[in-house]
């Protein structure tokens, strides 16, 4: 019984190889999970940055323009100085003054 209980020499030297290999291929693991979720983190922020520019240009669409926006307003004064035709200057009828 005392044979199964110890290890050999080169037991040791093949657990410790094994142990080796392990921690070397989960360092090698974590550094490219690391590299990915960077690269993750860049591109959802670069999507993020694509979509503002994206929705600015959009909503920059819907504004009217300045020059149809001060035709309009240059329009409309114009026809509220001129007099119409049926406010021109008329006879008041003194009776009515």
């Amino acid at each position: 019984m005392s044979e199964y209980g110890r290890m050999t020499d080169t037991e040791r030297d093949q657990i410790d190889q094994d142990a080796q290999t392990f921690m070397r291929t989960c360092s090698e693991a974590i550094q490219q999970l690391r590299t990915q979720g960077v690269c993750k983190l860049y591109s959802e922020q670069r999507a993020v940055r694509v979509k503002r520019v994206v929705d600015k240009k959009r909503l920059s669409k819907l504004e009217p323009e300045p020059n149809a926006k001060t035709r309009e307003s240059m329009s409309s004064e114009k026809v509220s100085q001129s007099p119409s035709k049926d406010s021109e200057e008329k006879p008041v009828p003194e009776d009515y003054t």
